[in-house]
């Protein structure tokens, strides 16, 4: 059995920096409470809206930052997206893209390339360069890529595109800036295990880093989306809880958002883990923002990053924690 005088040796010798050492030991703590109650219902099919548009359209949902290599656009992504494919009620058809978004910025002009060609693909337009007839379901990052591509000229959209932006990061995110510094220190290097090991980080994530931060040219790219993006967007979901809808297969997560929200010191208070709620909404006052999942037409929720995409399907108890029945009565 080990004695007092060897852990204490052990301890020392992994030099975790106490109050590196002390937050761990809180998400831990968070993380087993949270357990306690089963958290999330895998779907919403039992949801009574339905699609109140006058037909049904082709969708395209467009994932965030993450994704290693480019693939065929897909009939479903669960690891990502869940079980939302066969909960869209407006959708005539159903793909995923597939895009790699890890060693290119969301301003990169082939990645916006990509993603026009997904819209294009998917909403079978006959016009060169124009995205028409889509619902466009975009999270996270995949909202920079697409008002990017607006913004730049690489493909412009019809007003009959319903773009529904989730969780949408269009001042940045002070959590890059978290994962940058993270990367750059030593004795936060135990940490690395928090964000995935994304040392050091990639140019998707410097590309996030929040536009207070960063230098004027960037800057203004920011801007520059946010009017296309605030031009054409026509739902918005935004997210405010770090932990969101628990389950055993999501508590990793959950505990990652917590910690990386903890050093992320984001600007506004309230925030999904990543994303703060001023940078989910562009800045910007919108009218119709509820917490109630059927009647509101932009929805602040209580759940995070992930599970505004549908990922951990819906919370068992309260209309703020239903992204999915959310997504089946917003259109």
């Amino acid at each position: 059995m080990a004695t007092v005088p060897d852990l204490r040796r052990h301890l020392h010798a992994f030099r975790l920096h106490p109050f590196v050492a002390s937050s761990l030991l809180c998400v831990l703590l968070a993380g087993l409470a949270q357990l306690c109650l089963p958290q999330a219902s895998p779907d919403a099919s039992s949801s009574p809206c339905r699609c109140t548009l006058p037909e049904k359209m082709p969708c395209l949902f467009m994932h965030g930052l993450g994704e290693a290599q480019t693939l065929p656009l897909q009939d479903s992504y669960p690891s990502y997206w869940g079980q939302i494919h066969h909960n869209a009620p407006c959708c005539s058809s159903v793909r995923f893209a597939r895009i790699e978004t890890i060693n290119r910025g969301w301003d990169h002009p082939s990645l916006q390339d990509d993603f026009c060609a997904a819209a294009m693909n998917v909403s079978g337009s006959t016009c060169s360069g124009r995205i028409d007839k889509l619902i466009l379901v975009a999270h996270s990052m995949g909202n920079l890529i697409a008002s990017g591509a607006l913004a730049s000229g690489r493909c412009n959209m019809a007003k009959n595109v319903h773009w529904i932006s989730i969780a949408a990061p269009m001042e940045g995110t002070k959590s890059s800036n978290c994962i940058e510094k993270v990367c750059q220190n030593e004795w936060m290097a135990p940490l690395s295990v928090a964000i995935g090991s994304m040392c050091p980080a990639p140019p998707a994530i410097l590309s996030m880093r929040h536009m207070s931060t960063v230098a004027e040219p960037m800057k203004q790219k920011f801007k520059d989306a946010q009017h296309a993006w605030a031009r054409h967007v026509t739902r918005l979901s935004c997210g405010v809880d770090t932990f969101g809808v628990v389950g055993v297969s999501s508590l990793f997560n959950s505990l990652r958002n917590w910690w990386v929200a903890m050093w992320s010191f984001h600007d506004h208070p309230e925030v999904d883990g990543l994303v703060d709620f001023s940078s989910c909404t562009g800045g910007r006052d919108w009218d119709g923002f509820g917490s109630h999942a059927e009647t509101s037409l932009h929805y602040k929720a209580r759940v995070n990053h992930m599970d505004a995409a549908f990922q951990n399907g819906d919370g068992w108890w309260g209309s703020d924690r239903k992204p999915m029945q959310w997504f089946q009565c917003t259109l």
